[in-house]
């Protein structure tokens, strides 16, 4: 399992302010948690080489099946939040997907938008943290981020 690149052209819209993270820097997640918390989303540089890797269920879902799947690698930033600067509470996130299901569309995920999901579910913040060139948008842990993108909250 790895860490995957399911978007770039990243923004985050707070409420009294926009961050467009670099356009190139690619939206990363480990949807099963082994690499990095599966409630968190990095956004960052990443190298990606021609060498092809088999895709995981995870990867298929989220990507396609006849997505070319490429090994990459990134210098990931420390996993405690100690050194990492708090920003504030995120109210919508935009990206443009990766992959053949849905690649190359732009996508918008708004948090906490929905009266049903804050009564059965509560309500999460999404919050965004940054240390250098990364960002990194905490969700909480009730999160469902999956094949069908950002779900709740």
């Amino acid at each position: 399992m790895a860490i995957l690149v399911k978007g770039h052209s990243v923004s985050f819209d707070l409420p009294t302010l926009e961050i467009d993270a670099r356009k190139e820097h690619g939206m990363m997640h480990d949807p099963t948690g082994r690499m990095w918390k599966k409630t968190s989303i990095l956004v960052g540089p990443y190298w990606r080489s021609k060498e092809e890797a088999d895709g995981d269920g995870h990867m298929r879902d989220y990507f396609g099946s006849s997505h070319l799947i490429r090994v990459g690698d990134a210098k990931l930033p420390p996993k405690g939040l100690e050194r990492w600067r708090f920003i504030g509470d995120v109210e919508k996130i935009w990206y443009t997907r990766t992959g053949k299901k849905y690649g190359g569309k732009r996508f918008q995920h708004g948090f906490n938008k929905s009266l049903l999901g804050r009564l059965v579910k509560g309500k999460g913040r999404a919050r965004l943290y940054q240390l250098g060139e990364w960002y990194r948008l905490e969700l909480p842990r009730n999160a469902v981020a999956d094949g069908r993108g950002f779900v709740f909250p």
